[in-house]
């Protein structure tokens, strides 16, 4: 039963991930993958928050925290897509833009995963 949550929670994320991507193209954010880095970044600040708020605050059984985590936000996420996207900039010749993607994902999720964590741990 685990898997099947598992594999729905994905699904939910995934489905989360293509609006997210269908919101950005229609507000023309076309200069960078937004979408990717947003779904990136929040993906981040909502991974930090919420493991530590379902084990320590809510303690919430750890098979729930399996299906949020790896479902959900796994779905959500989308590291893959930052990959092919870098290497596709790369190839194209725009290292620069490349450059930039790459440091503004990384630096910005890495942020908003530590913010995540600080504030669950100081809702306590």
């Amino acid at each position: 039963m685990l898997y099947l949550q598992i594999a729905i929670a994905g699904g939910i994320g995934s489905l989360m991930r293509f609006a997210l991507a269908r919101l950005s193209l229609h507000l023309g954010w076309t200069a960078l993958p937004f979408a990717t880095l947003i779904a990136n970044v929040l993906g981040c600040f909502l991974i930090g928050y919420l493991s530590w708020s379902m084990a320590h605050h809510w303690a919430w059984p750890e098979q729930r925290q399996w299906v949020v985590m790896t479902g959900l936000l796994g779905g959500f996420t989308t590291f893959s897509a930052f990959s092919l996207e870098t290497i596709t900039m790369l190839q194209q010749g725009q290292a620069m833009k490349a450059l930039a993607y790459v440091l503004l994902s990384v630096c910005v999720s890495l942020f908003f995963c530590w913010l995540g964590l600080s504030l669950a741990r100081q809702s306590l």
